[in-house]
């Protein structure tokens, strides 16, 4: 078995906690290996390499924010294993547990006991115009856009070779369930229960553009493109990560839901809609104590308690859960 740890490098907690964890599991007759993040972008070649390094990878665990994690599930998705996400960011949203947690989920990944929350990937075969292609999967979201500030950029959609509006603004997402509470929220975008199998289309900031955001089916194939209006340059940003297209101008872009789901791992996570409660709330686990009343004041104290089972919730831990 094999745990590979990829730490956000400016969190020295997060190092502090995987240099402790990796030393138990070698007293466990476990090995674990340390994945530079960098390696891990959505333009880097490296992932191939580690995926074949790591051919008996058992998990890999995610040690920060929702943008460690999105960048440590690129390789867990292409290993085929599970993610386990451990917040030491800020909203935490896609972790599995608190970072106090950290030793006591692995020691329940161990003991097979860790809950298994699937999630649909999309993937995006993107066309350029050297004629070249290249595939990609996202967990959250992609988000097909304008390049230049103050300018504004048409993208042509179409769903199963049907066109729809083409709007005239920003830009258009296209998210999964789970980048439904993401970027996608904040343009007005639908909230998607995680077991939704559909992908969320959501123009961004259009221009007379009144037509709302639209669920697709999950065998839906929705095509985006910009490249055929010359003085567009449109960029290509995936899990919040902007393609590095090495010059070549994005033609177009053919998302559909991915052929397998990911597999996230919860421990100490709340469930998802007390933590859409909480977020729309405009606060967190991690906050203290006296901002946990003010949002329970909001949902009522019984609300809240529901989140850590026989616990009152005037006597939660300071570290608590992460929404």
């Amino acid at each position: 078995m094999r745990i590979a740890f990829c730490v956000h490098p400016k969190l020295p907690a997060a190092g502090e906690q995987q240099t402790a964890c990796s030393e138990w599991l070698a007293t466990q007759g476990i090995e674990s290996i340390a994945v530079d993040t960098n390696l891990l972008r959505v333009d880097s070649h490296s992932l191939p390499s580690l995926v074949g390094s790591g051919a008996s990878l058992s998990l890999v665990c995610a040690l920060g924010g929702d943008g460690t994690i999105l960048r440590a599930a690129r390789l867990a998705y292409a290993a085929e294993v599970p993610l386990l996400g451990v917040n030491f960011g800020h909203l935490g949203f896609l972790s599995g547990a608190t970072s106090s947690a950290l030793h006591a989920a692995l020691k329940a990944f161990l003991a097979g006991t860790l809950h298994d929350d699937p999630r649909v990937m999309l993937r995006a075969e993107v066309s350029f115009s050297d004629g070249s292609e290249r595939s990609y999967t996202a967990l959250n979201e992609v988000v097909l856009g304008r390049s230049d500030i103050g300018k504004i950029i048409l993208v042509d959609i179409s769903v199963n070779g049907h066109p729809l509006p083409s709007p005239r603004g920003d830009g258009v997402i296209v998210a999964t369930a789970t980048g439904s509470t993401a970027y996608s929220l904040t343009a007005g975008g639908p909230v998607l229960t995680p077991g939704n199998q559909g992908l969320c289309i959501v123009p961004l900031s259009a221009l007379g553009f009144n037509a709302p955001a639209l669920v697709s089916a999950p065998s839906d194939v929705i095509r985006l493109s910009a490249g055929q209006h010359d003085d567009q340059h449109p960029l290509l940003c995936i899990d919040g990560q902007i393609l590095d297209s090495s010059g070549r101008q994005i033609r177009s872009v053919v998302i559909t839901k991915a052929e397998r789901d990911m597999v996230l791992l919860r421990y100490d996570a709340p469930d998802f809609y007390t933590r859409i409660a909480y977020s729309l709330a405009g606060t967190s686990f991690t906050h203290t104590r006296a901002e946990r009343a003010a949002t329970d004041s909001l949902f009522g104290a019984d609300t809240a308690a529901e989140t850590l089972p026989g616990k009152d919730p005037h006597t939660r831990d300071e570290g608590g859960h992460a929404h």
